[in-house]
């Protein structure tokens, strides 16, 4: 399994910036560049979908997600992500 540090994701970094402990980051996932396997980050995150949209598999549930949708993640949450 795949372990992310802070400010790490599966898809390409487009901009980071750090602001009072916190990393923002712009990420893009590219369409059919699908990430299947399990992974966590050691840090909490929240995503904010803009454009397109995500599969999300936590533990047995899975969200499908549009423009406008954002998902939590807690420290150490195991999760994959599917192109929808």
């Amino acid at each position: 399994m795949q372990v992310l540090q802070k400010g790490e994701y599966t898809g390409e970094i487009v901009l980071s910036k750090q602001l009072d402990g916190s990393t923002l980051t712009h990420t893009h996932y590219a369409r059919h560049n699908d990430n299947p396997d399990w992974h966590y980050h050691e840090n909490l995150h929240i995503c904010f979908v803009f454009q397109g949209g995500r599969s999300e598999t936590k533990k047995e549930s899975i969200v499908s997600s549009k423009n406008g949708s954002i998902f939590f993640y807690h420290a150490e949450e195991t999760h994959r992500w599917i192109s929808p």
